[in-house]
């Protein structure tokens, strides 16, 4: 519990406001910052940033700021790093999968720039897909969030249920969207989720 070192302000001078920050550790004493952010245009834009740093709060490669000129909320970040070195950044964004927010996903390389595109998580658009969390496994990633398309996928059990999704270290889908919670009585939301050793995953959530 003792301070090692004074505070460090990691954020982006330029954005005119930032919060829900979130971490992960690299393992050599790095760390992958992610969080949300607004630009200071008019209207406001929020934005995820996402930039590594060493232990000793010093940048690590280049800072990367997501964001799409057809929405004006990227929000919610999570960020988990992977066994190979590369990190993925989920977060939640509005308008862009027709249908309210959906879960979005950046994969990035070790220094910090990114892999391709921003891609889509959630393959079922309808309704809003909202608050992920994401966890390294031993293979890949998986990523869990909630969703008001009913625990039946058909909008007619409860309204809000916890839907994940699992991916290779290339961030290709394995399997397919899957439903998380078991009891589908009122709703189930606030998910978060860990991998284990043997190479499962455990999701806690509220009900």
């Amino acid at each position: 519990g003792t301070l090692v070192g004074g505070e460090i302000i990691l954020d982006n001078p330029g954005l005119f406001s930032s919060f829900n920050p979130a971490l992960a550790s690299f393992g050599n004493g790095d760390f992958a910052l992610t969080y949300q952010g607004q630009n200071g245009t008019t209207p406001f834009q929020n934005v995820v940033v996402v930039q590594r740093f060493n232990d000793g709060g010093g940048t690590v490669g280049v800072e990367s700021v997501i964001a799409d000129a057809g929405s004006n909320a990227f929000i919610e970040p999570a960020v988990t790093v992977l066994s190979n070195g590369t990190s993925v950044v989920t977060f939640t964004a509005a308008a862009l999968d027709g249908s309210g927010n959906g879960v979005f996903q950046q994969r990035f390389a070790a220094d910090g720039s990114t892999i391709g595109g921003f891609t889509q998580v959630n393959t079922i658009t309808r309704g809003a897909q909202n608050d992920s969390s994401v966890a390294a496994l031993t293979d890949g990633y998986v990523v869990v969030w909630t969703s008001n398309i009913g625990d039946d996928f058909s909008f007619s059990a409860s309204s809000f249920g916890v839907y994940g999704q699992r991916f290779d270290l290339n961030g290709n889908a394995v399997g397919g969207e899957f439903l998380v919670n078991e009891f589908v009585d009122s709703n189930q939301t606030q998910a978060d989720v860990v991998g284990l050793p043997a190479g499962g995953f455990a999701v806690p959530f509220s009900d």
